[in-house]
């Protein structure tokens, strides 16, 4: 899991709207219960008033993305991730920024767009070796040989 990028009230586990609630319960394969929990956080953001580049909101928008993913959604997947990339590249948050970029990935490939697909794949294994990531970078090399040799 991506590390934590701010701590707050919200984020708090016996906060039944907090964001790691909603990560424990994508874990769990309680997707559902995840997107009900992401709903309550994105919520509390906007009762907040908490400006769409808040870095805050750049961690729900990611799990947001690997919800959808998991579920065959790729167009929302798309669109989730590509907002994470955007908030993490303002926030400089390198460590969520190849996360995004991998399921931006993931659901180009998924998509039939190969030829964005290999780039970003790329572009999040850069990032992932700058951190010193190698599961990253694994998980980079599994989707380029996918590509490669469908």
């Amino acid at each position: 899991m991506v590390k934590r990028v701010a701590a707050s009230q919200l984020e708090r586990r016996e906060n039944p709207g907090s964001l790691r609630g909603a990560e424990a319960r994508y874990r769990a394969s309680e997707y559902l219960e995840a997107q009900a929990l992401l709903r309550m956080y994105e919520r509390s953001l906007n009762a907040l008033s908490a400006p769409r580049a808040d870095a805050r909101w750049c961690e729900c928008f990611y799990l947001r993305a690997q919800i959808a993913q998991v579920q065959g959604n790729h167009r929302d997947a798309i669109a989730f991730a590509q907002k994470a990339a955007d908030s993490a590249a303002r926030w400089d948050l390198q460590p969520l920024l190849a996360a995004a970029k991998l399921e931006l990935a993931k659901g180009s490939a998924l998509g039939g767009d190969h030829v964005k697909a290999m780039a970003l794949f790329h572009e999040a294994q850069t990032i992932y070796q700058t951190l010193g990531d190698e599961a990253g970078v694994a998980q980079c090399h599994l989707g380029i040989a996918e590509l490669r040799y469908r």
